[in-house]
């Protein structure tokens, strides 16, 4: 499906969508970061499991984001 997808002369948008998913992911984790510091720039939790479950689940993600990122960045120049 794939490969008659790319033969027919289409236009292949996967690139730029897993590039604009990507900073959208790392935008949106950066924003709610941002949002939870204090005035002294330290990030404020309501419980130590919830800094914990945070932390690594926004860790995660930006992970995935910056993978999303390279991802599209390389499907972009390879179908130009």
């Amino acid at each position: 499906m794939t490969l008659l997808f790319l033969s027919t002369g289409y236009p292949n948008h996967y690139g730029s969508l897993l590039l604009i998913a990507g900073l959208f992911i790392r935008f949106q984790i950066g924003r709610r970061r941002f949002n939870r510091r204090s005035i002294t720039g330290v990030q404020i939790f309501s419980s130590y499991i919830k800094a914990v479950l945070t932390t690594i689940i926004e860790t995660l993600l930006n992970i995935v984001g910056a993978l999303f990122i390279v991802a599209g960045i390389i499907n972009v120049i390879i179908h130009l």
